[in-house]
Formats: C-alpha cells, sequence, structure tokens
C-alpha cells in the first residue's frame, strides 16, 4: 500500500449479527462466486461485495447470502474472497453476464498490478438455511461503502478480513496515515457506516 513504517495506525473490528431463513427459497438455485489471483493492490472483498451489491440494486437480482468469507490479515490486501449464493433462476443468465462485465473492469482498471485477479462463478449446492434478505444487504452495503487504499493522500484504509459465522460477520480494517487528524476522521467515518448498518464497532491504535 506504498505507507510508511512510520505511519500511524488503527485496527478496527466490527461485528454484524444476521438472522437466517430456515432454507432457501423455492425457484432459487446456488452459485458460487470466487474472487481470486490478486497480488496485494486490488481488494477482493471489496470486488466481491461491490458486484454482488450491483447485482442487487441494477439488476434487481434478489440474491441471498449462504455465506461469505475473504483475506487473510487485517494489514494485507486481502487476494482473495469468495461467496455461495442462491439467486432466483430465471435471473442466473444475467448474474453471469455481469460476473463477465466484472471481469472486463477488473482487467481495465488492474492489468498492471493484478494482472491475473478474475471473478470465477460456477453451479453449486446448498440444502440448508440462508441469510435473510436484509442481513444480505447490509453487510454488503457496509463492505461497498468504505473506502479502500488511498484516501488523501496522507491516509489509506484496508478491509483486510471477513469471515462469518453461524450468527454475525466479523470485518477487519486497518487505517494507516501520517497525519493523526486525518486517521481519525477516517475510522470515525468507517465506523459510521458500520455503526448505521447495526455492527458493534471497536477500534485500537497501534
Amino acid at each position: 500500500m506504498g505507507i510508511k513504517t512510520t505511519d500511524m495506525k488503527k485496527i478496527q473490528e466490527f461485528r454484524l449479527p444476521y438472522t437466517r431463513l430456515a432454507q432457501m427459497p423455492k425457484d432459487y438455485i446456488v452459485v458460487s462466486v470466487v474472487v481470486d489471483g490478486g497480488k496485494g493492490e486490488a481488494n477482493a472483498i471489496k470486488i466481491l461485495a461491490n458486484l454482488l451489491l450491483v447485482a442487487i440494486r441494477q439488476m434487481n437480482v434478489k440474491l441471498y447470502l449462504i455465506n461469505m468469507n475473504g483475506g487473510t490479515t487485517t494489514a494485507e490486501v486481502p487476494t482473495d474472497a469468495e461467496a455461495k449464493i442462491c439467486i432466483p433462476k430465471d435471473d442466473a443468465e444475467q448474474f453471469y453476464t455481469l460476473c463477465q462485465q466484472c471481469n472486463g473492469a477488473i482487467r481495465q482498471q488492474y492489468h498492471e498490478t493484478d494482472p491475473e485477479m478474475a471473478v470465477e462463478v460456477d453451479d453449486d449446492v446448498w440444502h440448508g438455511g440462508v441469510v435473510n434478505e436484509e442481513g444480505t444487504h447490509l453487510i454488503l452495503a457496509a463492505l461497498n461503502g468504505i473506502p479502500t487504499g488511498i484516501v488523501d493522500g496522507l491516509t489509506s484504509n484496508n478491509i483486510g478480513t471477513l469471515r462469518q459465522s453461524p450468527k454475525e460477520y466479523v470485518v477487519t480494517t486497518m487505517q494507516q496515515s501520517e497525519s493523526q487528524e486525518s486517521l481519525d476522521a477516517l475510522s470515525d467515518n468507517i465506523s459510521k457506516i458500520f455503526t448505521l448498518v447495526g455492527a458493534t464497532v471497536s477500534c485500537k491504535e497501534v
């Protein structure tokens, strides 16, 4: 991320609870969506969240998350992220087309830094419950709403990890800056976004 070791840092953890539906809706199919192959510039969690939110908001695909995870450590830009989702059978073709379009956008934006990063989508199988519509939308909206990479020339943010437990999503982020004022402002803005969707927030300066 091009940050000097003398920069000040803050690490945040967000816990967002969700509710599961007992079973997958009728006339839905299950697909897996994987963003992989990055080398540390493109944030795979951010790309995946954006892709799924575009499907919901711009293409009116009423998808449900089954599970979603990504990243290895808070300090490193995640090079991989994956989600298992269910979508209406009638929307499958346009969703696959959207994934192809996303690959085109990735190649255009990251062809120099992450030339091998790509979205892969495949048919999958699931027989259990799914995250309800509200829970699906809130985690995707929060991840999509916070910035990643360099924000103002002095300050940066990284979505490092996303983990799903049976009852909540846990997201970790790290902000770095040469300016304490800029660091505090960015950290506060990110906290507000997650607080608005119902997450609990913990923060420490390192």
